[in-house]
């Protein structure tokens, strides 16, 4: 849309103040000021903002919708659809659901939360597990395939394993002997894996090392005799509270600002001022149309 180059030009051109002042954009007798722009904004989540003010093509989006929606609206209007009752009535119920989103949001930043460290602190105590570092491996491996060699693949594992040993550059070996064709290429790095990752006795025989550059014994599994060389070891280790106390903090306060919000809003659902009128709200209900009877 011409809008576009138009708006691009405006606004790279003048200064804020006299955006403030003028049009950003006219056209028949229509005009976009700022502040409509600053109130589509409000449709923006508020830590987004600063994003979206940033992004030329958003902001030229956001005016053309702002365009199309006063160019239709003025056209509704002429053609007298807003004195239509039930669109009246409609009409206000947006500028009440509106007016309720925007109480909520008053309501949320005038809740006063208190020091929710104890709060952080029994959660970390009650769930322990969700604040362990697993124990990991980082292996690369050689794979001798048995349906591939034959009764000749423990000997031809046993011989990667002495070349390792006297010092072969263990990448090469994978490149050459390796019958795994997921890690050969990557000089068998299988990359860092968590226990329960690998078939057992490969897990066992991986995790059973320390040092990095060790080399296990022939290990076999299904797939046929491995070779595996340590590249690093990490220990299990407890989170200590501190280390998680801020994301802990902060989902407490998330959980007690909800609370307050339910509390507020389950206060004005159970007003016992209610009457409900079950007579009248029995007859909204449309009763389901019978199936259409089979030929």
């Amino acid at each position: 849309m011409r809008i576009r180059h138009l708006v691009v030009f405006s606004l790279l051109s003048v200064s804020a103040a006299t955006q403030a002042a003028e049009p950003l954009v006219r056209w028949r007798n229509h005009s976009l000021t700022q502040e409509d722009f600053q109130a589509a904004l409000q449709a923006v989540p508020e830590d987004q903002r600063y994003a979206f003010q940033t992004d030329m093509k958003r902001i030229t989006t956001t005016l053309e919708n702002l365009l199309i929606y006063r160019t239709l609206a003025t056209e509704a209007r002429k053609s007298g659809i807003d004195k239509n009752p039930l669109i009246q009535h409609e009409m206000e119920l947006f500028r009440e659901r509106l007016l309720a989103t925007k109480q909520l949001e008053t309501f949320e930043k005038s809740i006063k939360v208190p020091d929710l460290t104890a709060t952080a602190e029994d959660r970390y105590k009650a769930n322990p597990d969700q604040f362990k570092i697993a124990e990991t491996a980082e292996a690369q491996h050689v794979l001798v395939d048995v349906k591939k060699h034959g009764e000749a693949a423990r000997a031809r594992a046993e011989e990667v394993r002495a070349k390792a040993l006297a010092g072969t550059d263990f990448s090469e070996l994978a490149k050459e002997y390796s019958d795994d064709t997921g890690s050969a290429s990557r000089g068998g790095n299988l990359g860092r894996f968590p226990r329960g990752r690998m078939l057992k006795t490969f897990e066992d025989a991986t995790f059973a090392m320390r040092n990095p550059g060790q080399i296990s014994e022939v290990v076999e599994t299904s797939y046929g005799f491995h070779v595996i060389r340590l590249i690093s070891y990490q220990a299990p280790r407890q989170i200590p509270f501190e280390e998680v106390k801020e994301r802990l903090l902060a989902d407490a306060k998330e959980q007690y600002i909800k609370q307050k919000k339910t509390e507020y809003i389950s206060a004005i659902k159970n007003d016992k001022s209610i009457v409900l009128n079950a007579e009248a709200i029995n007859k909204l209900k449309t009763e389901p149309k019978a199936p259409a009877a089979k030929d």
